[in-house]
């Protein structure tokens, strides 16, 4: 069962838009790294959950993070202090842009986390989101998964080798499992087409896609948003 803590947080009012997402995060940077600089600038009382994702080959972070607050006040106040700033601790010219999160409120990211691939029993806990309880700091277990989930993706050895088309194939065994196979085609060649032919790009957005199914519908959103606007731009050329 869930704990009583979990259950009191999983139980407050929808507080609005309280999920930020926070970019051009140093790519050395740990989730407990993350964690103390924020602390120390005084919004350790502030959030109850906090997401780093990793890219599990490499054992480094994506370069962006979710981050959720108890209030909107918060979160404004969040927002107007590190937007445009550096973080300490590594030389990195990167500027944080903060943004609204998609998913927002703390119960609906517990959601979207909790049976997600992440939580799987071969990711190390380090790579896994964290709870909080915001009236002591605290941290509170992630509970299990509801029912058995396939373990994540983490290649290892002779596997790393990165090609286009072996990340291409990683990526059709991505996404065949969240598609219908008539849909799937159409799918694989709008993602890969945001990715113009660079190996690093596909190995990026390969990387997103097997952290979880969310991730990987992130993925699929953008590059048919992407792909839309192509084929808005190109129709009255073609007329």
């Amino acid at each position: 069962g869930l704990s009583p803590t979990l259950i009191r947080l999983l139980d407050r009012p929808f507080a609005g838009s309280t999920t930020v997402m926070v970019q051009n995060i140093p790519n050395q940077f740990t989730q407990r790294l993350l964690l103390r600089v924020w602390r120390e600038m005084g919004f350790g009382r502030c959030l109850d959950l906090l997401y780093l994702p990793m890219d599990f080959r490499k054992k480094c972070n994506l370069g962006y993070a979710f981050v959720n607050f108890c209030t909107t006040d918060q979160v404004e106040a969040f927002r107007l202090l590190i937007d445009g700033t550096k973080l300490p601790h590594f030389k990195s010219s990167k500027l944080i842009v903060t943004a609204e999160a998609r998913v927002q409120g703390f119960a609906a990211n517990f959601d979207s986390f909790r049976n997600s691939l992440v939580m799987a029993r071969n990711v190390a806990p380090e790579y896994q989101p964290m709870i909080f309880d915001p009236t002591t700091g605290a941290e509170v277990p992630f509970p299990a998964p509801v029912g058995q989930l396939r373990s994540a993706k983490i290649r290892k050895g002779a596997e790393e080798r990165v090609t286009w088309e072996g990340l291409r194939k990683r990526l059709v065994a991505c996404v065949r499992e969240v598609e219908e196979p008539g849909r799937a085609s159409m799918v694989i060649q709008a993602v890969v087409a945001t990715c113009e032919g660079q190996v690093p790009a596909l190995e990026e957005v390969v990387a997103k896609a097997e952290q979880s199914t969310e991730e990987l519908r992130a993925v699929i959103r953008l590059a048919e948003e992407k792909r839309t606007a192509s084929l808005h731009h190109w129709k009255p050329c073609l007329a």
